[in-house]
């Protein structure tokens, strides 16, 4: 990296102003409470905490599946901070101001290659990270939150055309978050092109080609481990199966189909996941109309090449979804790097016309305007409350558990059973945020388990209840003060709009039509622990009774 100048040099101070406020006040918050988790986290680094306690998990269903998916730089990551003693839960609060830091240095210097003007630079990484920080990819620590950095870092060294940083910066990609490799393959070949008297040629410049076949080998390599791995898993669900499955409807697990196609352009799944934080971020689409009255050389050739990149990825997985991937995977991070970039080079313009139109006091009133704009970004309930934190409301039912064996099986349907495994380190039959419909070997597992919880919780024949718990192992289930009533079960969506919806309306009109469940009968008798929202009830004692 060459030297910058004064100026330069305070503009990239400055711009690490955004990412320590917005990471040390969501660390401080991350740590102010004994049980609080990012809600991503919940299902990619919880069972990493095998790295510190093998003993955590043996043979969990949910955490096989999740070690499955993890990339391997990602999980090679935490197995580093394990080694120094640092939990994986502990590590994934910690690790995103510093990957916010260098992405910020990484593209404070992109910007300057593109357009020579430190301020644009730093108004760029200044909607970058108030984008990432108002969001729950960076403070998650899962393999999204790795994504930001190492981009920032290909686009840098690939416009300094240096070779071995960049063949790094791809090989990363693909060891921490493999869709983006696609588009930096796509970006690579584009660039062998050139517009030229109306008409496409191929480019004279020799280092283009350099970089499009070493590009193509290090990706190749790096990602032939994943084409070649068999999961135990099986194959991703088949566009045919997810159209006809309710948890990819309207209000499903996963909403890939259905909703008001109005929404298409910010859905995260299937849609291009465009961003809408802070709003005027979306000023960067009104760039090509700025630059016909700039006077400013601007060279945003590139970010114009890896939207058309992005953007022809995002149609082949639409063709072939889940194949490679959501298709707004290959969209949904790279809008936020090109959107962030063009809205400071649209400032940069307007500054740059307005700089004679207006007088002082205007320009007081232009800059005072331009920060009212960024204030409410930076208010702390605002962005944390967009970072998804979830705290945990039944402190004792986690020491609870935790104080037992590790090797037991908590089953439930209440909303807090998504939380034991972060707070309890404990094992869980089923729960919501771990049942991803997405390899259908997994999910089918998932799905039995809940119809077998529902069908035997709900059944006005114990014996049913006994026989769940000797086919699953399981030693505890949990029950909310409202588990019985009419209409709990119509009253989690997740249910209602499952694949096994048939299960619930059935089990919702026998309770209406006065079925009393077994169970009801002996919560007094094998109540073992309570708190002011759960009744945990011993497995053991349940099936002792006849």
């Amino acid at each position: 990296m060459k030297l910058l100048n004064k100026s330069s040099k305070f503009w990239l101070i400055a711009s690490l102003i955004a990412p320590l406020y917005f990471g040390l006040i969501s660390l401080y918050y991350s740590f102010s409470q004994p049980y609080i988790v990012q809600d991503d986290a919940r299902q990619h680094i919880v069972w990493l905490q095998q790295l510190i306690d093998p003993e955590l998990f043996k043979n969990d269903l949910i955490s096989n599946y999740f070690h499955s998916v993890a990339p391997i730089g990602y999980k090679f990551s935490y197995w580093l901070g394990a080694k120094s003693g640092i939990s994986p839960l502990i590590l994934a609060k910690i690790i995103p101001i510093f990957l916010a830091i260098i992405t910020t240095l990484y593209l404070f210097r992109f910007f300057l290659e593109i357009l020579p003007i430190s301020f644009g630079a730093f108004l760029a990484t200044l909607i970058l990270n108030i984008n990432i920080w108002l969001k729950d990819d960076l403070v998650s620590g899962t393999p999204r939150a790795f994504v930001y950095p190492i981009f920032a870092a290909f686009l840098y060294y690939l416009v300094k055309r240096s070779l071995i940083p960049c063949l790094i910066t791809i090989a990363l990609q693909g060891l921490f978050f493999p869709q983006l490799v696609f588009v930096e393959n796509v970006l690579l070949t584009i660039r062998l092109f050139d517009w030229q008297n109306n008409k496409i040629r191929f480019t004279q410049d020799q280092i283009n080609y350099i970089f499009w076949f070493f590009g193509l080998v290090t990706s190749l390599i790096v990602l032939l481990p994943f084409a070649l791995h068999v999961s135990e898993f099986g194959s991703v669900i088949t566009i045919n199966k997810m159209k006809i499955m309710p948890e990819y409807q309207l209000n499903g697990r996963i909403e890939y189909f259905g909703f008001n196609p109005f929404f298409l352009p910010f859905k995260s799944s299937s849609g291009l996941g465009a961003p809408i934080f802070p709003p005027f971020i979306l000023l960067g689409l009104f760039l090509p109309l700025a630059l016909k009255k700039s006077r400013i050389f601007i060279n945003i050739t590139i970010l114009l090449q890896l939207f058309i990149a992005s953007l022809m990825m995002f149609i082949i997985a639409s063709f072939v979804p889940l194949i490679l991937y959501f298709p707004g995977r290959y969209t949904y991070h790279i809008l936020r790097f090109i959107l962030a970039i063009f809205t400071a080079i649209l400032i940069c313009i307007l500054i740059e016309y307005l700089e004679n139109q207006l007088n002082k006091k205007k320009k007081i009133i232009l800059t005072f305007g331009i920060i009212l704009l960024l204030i409410p970004s930076f208010i702390p309930p605002l962005f944390l409350r967009l970072q998804e934190w979830r705290i945990g409301e039944n402190p004792e039912i986690y020491h609870f558990y935790a104080s037992k064996p590790k090797d037991i099986l908590v089953a439930s349907l209440a909303s807090d059973t998504s939380n034991i495994p972060a707070f309890a380190k404990r094992s869980v039959l089923f729960s919501t945020e771990f049942a991803l419909p997405i390899h259908p070997v997994y999910y089918n597992q998932m799905k039995q388990r809940a119809i077998d919880l529902i069908k035997a919780q709900y059944s006005t024949n114990l014996g049913d209840t006994q026989k769940l718990i000797n086919k699953y192992g399981i030693d505890y289930i949990m029950l909310e003060p409202t588990t019985f009533s009419l209409d709990y079960l119509l009253q989690q969506k997740w249910l209602v709009n499952s694949s096994f919806n048939n299960v619930i309306l059935k089990t919702s009109q026998q309770l209406k039509q006065g079925e009393i469940p077994a169970l009801t009968e002996v919560v007094e008798q094998c109540s073992i622990k309570k708190s002011k929202n759960l009744t945990v009830l011993d497995a053991e004692c349940i099936t002792k009774i006849n």
